[in-house]
């Protein structure tokens, strides 16, 4: 089982290296022959593209070679965390300032790997001397695995999960509808409505189709609840194998393995969305994407928790770490879609609904701002207190 694990990390690291560098020729062909491309936006995704696929897919493929071939790992050691913030203050500074001049080309894309990087790393690096010096045992070979687990095999699994339950609902809505009295007809023609909506850019008529009840209650349920208890699960189940891998955990080593594997999560959507405003913005959306890293690092902290509760043979402890990490997710996509329906809300223009996206502007940022710091809490106190205690090692 073990060697099974090691082989099949070191043939998808390979692999995922493999298909972002076709990937990216790809979308460099692509740029070189389109005219009209925004250019600053794909050389970025270009270059984000090698960033994640390379730059995770070779580490986890040489950590898995190295544990085939039972090498020992360096103890893990990270720059203060305090030093790597005050370098990506100084890269958004420096990113945005740079926007809008020549250098921006060749500066950009650099500079946005970096300060994707840096606010995962930070995290790790706050949390992992409390955990070592309590005997967690991390190392540098941790790090790799559990980094390039959440960006890269997380990531895809996760998407992969995401558009088979998002397909499935719409198989099953649109087999509901057409079982209605009248379905089919209802169907098409509000597939007809959209589409000519579409074709004559009729933006008041897609937001009025848009902030449908049933539109917006499904997205809801579908962002706040589907989407985070598939991310946690996904992304946490490096821990078991890790702990199948080298046939020990501790409590300790379980919330480390799980923040990391978040914090690699939480790198992959920023190379990604952290990319999206620009050639006009960018330090606005690489910053945001650095308060997400909180709350993906503490909520599969929280569920790689009840994995170890499985492991030591308590399962039903499992339930309320995996509840807690599921909800720091679920209230964090809530707020952010709430944030996002008023806004398109405040775009419509009609008076009722500009009083409903102000109340909701005004109540999602308050709970955004409570969910983050709520998730930022976890990650000081379960490191602290997990720092304080030694324990001894479990089986796998």
């Amino acid at each position: 089982m073990r060697d099974i694990i090691r082989v099949s990390a070191l043939l998808f690291g390979l692999l995922a290296a493999m298909f972002s560098l076709l990937a990216a020729l790809l979308l460099a062909l692509a740029m070189a022959l389109g005219d009209h491309a925004p250019r600053l936006m794909n050389l970025t995704l270009l270059v984000s593209l090698l960033a994640l696929g390379v730059g995770l897919g070779l580490p986890l493929a040489a950590a898995a070679r190295r544990s085939l071939q039972q090498r020992a790992s360096p103890a893990l050691r990270l720059p203060p965390a305090w030093w790597l913030g005050l370098i990506f203050c100084g890269l958004l500074l420096l990113g945005q300032l740079m926007l809008g001049t020549p250098l921006a080309l060749a500066a950009i894309p650099p500079l946005h790997v970096a300060a994707s990087l840096l606010p995962p790393l930070l995290i790790v690096a706050a949390i992992a001397p409390p955990l070592q010096r309590a005997g967690a045992g991390l190392t540098r070979r941790s790090l790799a695995v559990q980094f390039s687990y959440g960006g890269l095999v997380g990531i895809f699994l996760a998407l992969a999960l995401e558009i088979a339950l998002v397909t499935a609902a719409l198989i099953l809505a649109g087999a509901g509808l057409v079982l209605l009295p009248g379905g089919s007809e209802s169907v098409e023609r509000l597939a007809a409505e959209l589409q000519g909506k579409m074709a004559v850019g009729d933006v008041a008529g897609m937001l009025h189709w848009l902030l449908s009840p049933g539109l917006v209650l499904g997205l809801g349920l579908l962002v706040a609840g589907v989407v985070p208890l598939a991310e946690e699960l996904i992304k946490s189940l490096g821990v078991p194998f890790n702990a199948a891998v080298q046939g020990r955990l501790t409590r300790a080593q379980a919330f480390a393995f799980g923040v990391m594997a978040g914090a690699g999560f939480s790198f992959a959507e920023a190379l990604v969305y952290g990319a999206q405003q620009l050639p006009h913005n960018w330090a606005q959306g690489v910053g945001l994407r650095a308060l997400t890293a909180v709350i993906h690092a503490a909520a599969t902290g929280l569920f790689a928790l009840g994995w170890y509760e499985v492991a030591v043979g308590r399962p039903a402890r499992f339930f309320p770490y995996a509840a807690g990490g599921v909800a720091i997710h679920a209230f964090w996509n809530g707020f952010s879609g709430l944030a996002v329906v008023a806004g398109l809300a405040a775009m419509d223009g009609r008076s009722g609904l500009m009083t409903a996206a102000s109340a909701g502007a005004a109540l999602a940022m308050p709970l955004l701002g409570i969910t983050w710091l709520t998730a930022l809490a976890v990650l000081i106190l379960f490191t602290r207190r997990l720092g304080a205690s030694r324990e001894a090692p479990h089986a796998g």
